[in-house]
């Protein structure tokens, strides 16, 4: 089931930047700046809200019983007079556990893992930050040239796969918890 919001937070973008310029002799203009973004309630590509948690599939591990194996179901389906026929544990009259600990499970397709529930699409949970330094030297010549050097250092760092701004880059795949997205970072850090 595909959804958005009916209300939500307006994206906010804060923009900062400061620079310092000197001229030294023989008309040489040096200038060094830094800018700065940082964006917050950024819309995530998609979230499923049948997603497990982090810390939930840490507290059940392995008896989550992940397969679709008939041993694993070991929870009465209660579920069963409103599933939809395309839901894979649709007419059984038990379910694997973690279909039990899904929020929706009556609206999954059976199977685990993302995109088997309530997709919730511009969900606003994005966050971006993006941090540069600028350097340029300028040097006026005679006859009306100038020359023009300049460097930027830059790193953009962002939640989401697909970034509104998806010409700086994408990546793929979805976050581990989109209920905490530091716990996701930290988690892929350690990997």
């Amino acid at each position: 089931m595909n959804t958005v919001l009916h209300s939500q937070r307006t994206p906010t973008t804060y923009n900062y930047n400061f620079a310092v310029e000197y001229e030294l002799p023989h008309q040489i203009v040096v200038t060094a700046g830094y800018v700065g973004s940082r964006g917050l309630f950024l819309p995530l590509s998609m979230v499923d809200l049948n997603q497990l948690d982090l810390g939930t599939i840490a507290k059940y591990g392995s008896t989550l019983c992940i397969t679709n194996d008939q041993s694993c179901q070991t929870v009465p389906n209660q579920w069963a007079p409103i599933q939809p026929p395309t839901n894979a544990n649709a007419g059984f009259s038990a379910v694997s556990p973690w279909v039990a600990l899904q929020a929706f499970p009556q609206f999954g397709n059976g199977n685990y893992g993302s995109g088997n529930g309530v997709i919730v699409h511009g969900y606003p949970a994005g966050d971006s930050e993006y941090n540069s330094l600028q350097a340029k030297v300028q040097k006026r010549l005679t006859a009306h040239f100038t020359t023009l050097g300049t460097f930027t250092w830059g790193k953009i760092m962002t939640d989401d796969g697909n970034p509104p701004l998806g010409f700086v880059g994408t990546h793929f795949g979805a976050p581990q918890d989109w209920r905490n997205l530091a716990m996701s970072i930290r988690s892929a850090l350690r990997m």
